[in-house]
């Protein structure tokens, strides 16, 4: 990071290939064998290239480039791994845990770590690096000979009755793709930390007390099952129809505005129906403008509008967002868009 080929300053004013440029200060000849000397050297180049600084104040805590919020992105959207030994750097050695990172990011945040956040945004696949092929030689393992493949981890929903599809059908290639995907635990509301920083009534202006949006999220406290979960997304079938439609009985019926299968058992119903039994709304709600005014089919200016209201960005489709829940501003937002 930070070790560009041109001159920045986003963290600190530095040259471009600063890492070289610590090597170099290393190697300086004229520093001998006075290792503090050359420690100070090298922190110069971050922390002093201008050569305004007149000293290094180790007890400073401010955070100038807002690494408290890296901090929290590490634990909730980029969690990376990191270890090292003391025969490849001047660290002392030390193992990754998740465990531990875990530990630290409910007690530090209140967040639960998600691992393959990443992967399951943007798609990812395994590379193998020089690095790796380095800690082969250190082992004892050529890199250029041929080594045995590992089969892929078994699958434990292959040939599963209740993902039994056509095949070749969208169902089958929904099937497929999810199977092989990582599924997250469903997000929820921390109103307790809410609450410590004083934003919990805030919040409930969005998300008010026994709403469907309050239900949604109080379902991540619900048990799920991989294989039902699967075999739903991937038969779930939706065809829209306008809420002033009228059904002409003389006509072939139309669709069912919904349709899935769960648990081997085949399910169709009504947009109302299944507002209902997914538990978000009551029986009662559903006659009511809190029901009746979310049916309201929005266009694609007044979706481009909103988007611009709480993203970064002009778009939520453009090659910038998509959508991505690191374009939106407020925290609040983010929280309920990556739920």
């Amino acid at each position: 990071m930070t070790d560009y080929p041109t001159p920045s300053n986003f963290l600190a004013p530095m040259p471009a290939y600063p890492i070289k440029q610590m090597c170099k200060a290393i190697d300086n000849p004229k520093l001998g064998n006075n290792t503090f000397a050359k420690l100070y050297h090298t922190a110069n180049i971050y922390y002093n290239y201008t050569g305004d600084v007149s000293c290094f104040d180790f007890l400073d805590d401010s955070d100038p480039h807002d690494l408290g919020g890296w901090q929290w992105q590490a634990c909730t959207e980029m969690v990376m791994p990191t270890s090292g030994n003391n025969k490849e750097s001047i660290f002392p050695a030390s193992t990754y845990s998740f465990e531990g990172h875990a530990q630290y990011c409910e007690e530090a945040y209140t967040v639960k770590s998600r691992p393959t956040w990443i992967t399951t945004e943007f798609g990812g696949h395994k590379r193998q690096t020089r690095k790796m092929e380095d800690e082969m030689e250190i082992e004892g393992i050529n890199p250029e000979q041929p080594q045995k493949q590992k089969g892929p981890p078994a699958d434990p929903l292959l040939n599963h009755p209740y993902l039994e599809v056509p095949p070749e059908s969208d169902a089958a290639l929904r099937c497929d793709k999810l199977r092989n995907m990582h599924v997250g635990a469903h997000f929820a509301v921390s109103w307790k930390t809410l609450r410590e920083l004083a934003a919990e009534d805030w919040a409930r202006e969005f998300v008010p007390r026994d709403s469907p949006w309050d239900r949604l999220f109080e379902l991540a406290f619900t048990p799920s099952y991989r294989e039902i979960l699967i075999e739903f997304l991937s038969s779930f079938e939706f065809h829209l129809r306008r809420p002033d439609q009228v059904v002409d009985p003389a006509q072939t019926p139309p669709l069912p505005e919904v349709s899935f299968r769960m648990a081997g058992q085949t399910r169709s119903m009504s947009l109302a129906e299944f507002a209902v039994h997914s538990g978000l709304y009551t029986e009662a709600e559903i006659a009511t403008d809190l029901y009746t005014t979310g049916l309201v089919m929005v266009d694609k200016p007044t979706l481009l509008g909103f988007w611009a209201l709480i993203a970064d960005i002009d778009h939520w489709d453009n090659r910038q967002s998509k959508g991505r829940v690191t374009t939106i501003k407020d925290p609040l937002f983010r929280n309920t868009h990556a739920g």
